[in-house]
């Protein structure tokens, strides 16, 4: 699929071959070889591209509830499925808009929202004094800031990073950046910055009201008094259950250009809440993680994709074979010059502990041309963001029990034949994260769950293939999400030693409930 990615005459950006001639081949070809369209469902026939599965994705707009099949490579189609359903082009809160894929599955240059885009964001969900959120769906209030230029109905991002420093890691990972508070933002090959936001669906949305765990103190205080933290898990052919999606956007600096027409795109406020900044601007979605508890999955289905042209593998860097192509690497890259201001900076918040220190890198007056090497200081207003390396310590997978590549091209060219211009044919599956011996830590008359909870047949197995995205943990890419999130707690005890270290079910999102008693 890269191959269809060619330099532009000044070697600064990429862009596709002619205005769609490639995506138009390819869409031909995939419907000379019987993929055919109806129903609202786009499907494989035995002539066209092989799914290595029994359950293949098609283009619907239903998100699935779980997979009655768990193997590796049933539930990487799983993932498609989700991916294809939740990136549906939404009419209203949480509804795809009509069957017709031609019209409705990524059109390029549309900054309309995907069913995904229209859940809830945790910053809507967990308010600064505790309060009962906003109805689903409904989007958190505009920041001071972000006053003067917010219209209805505009997103907010504010984060910078995937997640907070503050929160404990478990202790095999204890040294794993970027939990240190070291810089720990990402830019792309221009120095365009990396932005993130948290969604979670209705099923979530609703249990965590109903149990009033959008307050720290309520939410502890009802666990310790015997409720188990259990989020919704979805049922073949029943609810959908809990979903949660992580998504890394970047800044756009010229909509116009064609290469911007391969990826889904956004009109959003960008909020700095360090530096009490707010701007408007577009952005591009390369990573997103989407995370799903079922019945076959308590430990939920992790599974996470990227554009395709995000970072090429270290392998390829390694060896001196790595083209123009890709949005966060830079085979020409050159050392420059870190501002001397600049140099050794920090960033402290409210209550004068450091967010972002530069001393923990050493201060380099350099930034480097090592992939996945850590900037060398922190963002500011006077400090904007620099070029970062980035390359893919794990390459996409293509054994016989696990063909995520394989998978990648079947659904890759199903989109295409369906809607040939379709941004989603430029995105991939990096990996699915799932158990084959799940164990289930809610289970009724027993009391409440504490951190760590069990990883118990993760496969694949961390230690022996981690799952990461280049564009979330671009700098623990040796690390597996959930040998982070098996420590996930609610967030009052992630403040207080002295409390029982209630588990959150592997969701980081609890950590954002306030208000935290005073001096905690």
């Amino acid at each position: 699929m890269l191959r269809r990615l060619t330099e532009t005459d000044d070697g600064n950006d990429f862009l596709r071959e002619g205005p769609g001639v490639m995506r138009r081949k390819i869409a031909a070809a995939g419907l000379a070889a019987g993929l055919f369209i109806g129903g609202g469902t786009v499907a494989a026939a035995q002539d066209g591209p092989a799914f290595p599965c029994l359950n293949p994705p098609t283009l619907d707009s239903t998100v699935p509830s779980d997979s009655p099949i768990t193997d590796q490579n049933s539930l990487n189609c799983f993932a498609w499925q989700e991916f294809i359903a939740l990136n549906w082009k939404a009419d209203g809160i949480d509804a795809p808009a009509g069957p017709d894929p031609v019209a409705n599955f990524g059109a390029p240059d549309d900054t309309g929202p995907t069913v995904w885009e229209t859940y809830s964001d945790i910053h809507s969900v967990f308010l600064p004094d505790g309060s009962p959120p906003p109805p689903f769906g409904e989007l958190p209030p505009a920041p001071a800031a972000c006053a003067e230029i917010y219209t209805p109905g505009t997103r907010v991002l504010t984060r910078s990073s995937k997640v907070s420093i503050d929160f404990e890691a478990p202790d095999d990972i204890a040294e794993a950046f970027p939990f240190d508070g070291s810089p720990n933002w990402l830019a792309d090959r221009d120095g365009n910055q990396v932005w993130y936001e948290i969604m979670i669906n209705r099923d979530e949305f609703d249990y965590i009201v109903a149990n009033r765990l959008y307050n720290a103190v309520e939410g502890y205080l009802a666990t310790l008094g015997g409720q188990e933290v259990d989020l919704p898990r979805g049922r073949t052919g029943g609810a959908v259950g809990a979903i949660e999606l992580k998504s890394a956007w970047v800044e756009v600096p010229d909509p116009a250009q064609p290469v911007w027409s391969t990826y889904k795109l956004t009109e959003a406020l960008i909020h700095d809440p360090a530096h009490g900044s707010c701007e408007t601007a577009t952005l591009a979605l390369v990573g997103l993680h989407i995370i799903h508890k079922t019945e076959s999955q308590p430990q939920w289905i992790w599974s996470t994709f990227e554009h395709v042209a995000n970072a090429p593998d270290a392998a390829a860097v390694s060896a001196g074979d790595v083209g123009n192509e890709f949005r966060f690497f830079n085979p020409s890259c050159a050392s420059q010059a870190i501002p001397a201001q600049c140099v050794g900076n920090s960033v402290a918040r409210p209550d004068g502990t450091l967010f972002c220190d530069a001393s923990k890198v050493g201060s380099p007056t350099e930034t480097s041309c090592t992939p996945n090497a850590s900037p060398g200081f922190c963002v500011t207003p006077d400090c904007p963001p620099m070029p970062v390396q980035v390359a893919r310590e794990h390459a996409i997978a293509d054994g016989q029990d696990n063909l995520v590549a394989s998978l990648n091209a079947a659904a890759q060219s199903m989109i295409r034949a369906a809607a040939p211009d379709s941004v989603f044919a430029n995105y991939m599956l990096v990996d699915v994260l799932w158990s084959d011996s799940p164990v289930d830590e809610n289970t009724p008359n027993r009391a409440p769950s504490t951190a760590p909870l069990s990883i118990s047949g993760m496969r694949p197995a961390p230690t022996e293939r981690p799952v990461a995205n280049t564009t979330m943990e671009t700098y623990i890419q040796g690390t597996t999400c959930i040998s982070c999130h098996m420590g996930a707690k609610l967030a009052w005890p992630s403040q207080n030693d002295a409390l029982t270290p209630f588990a959150s079910d592997y969701s980081f999102s609890f950590q954002n409930a306030l208000p935290i008693p005073a001096g905690e």
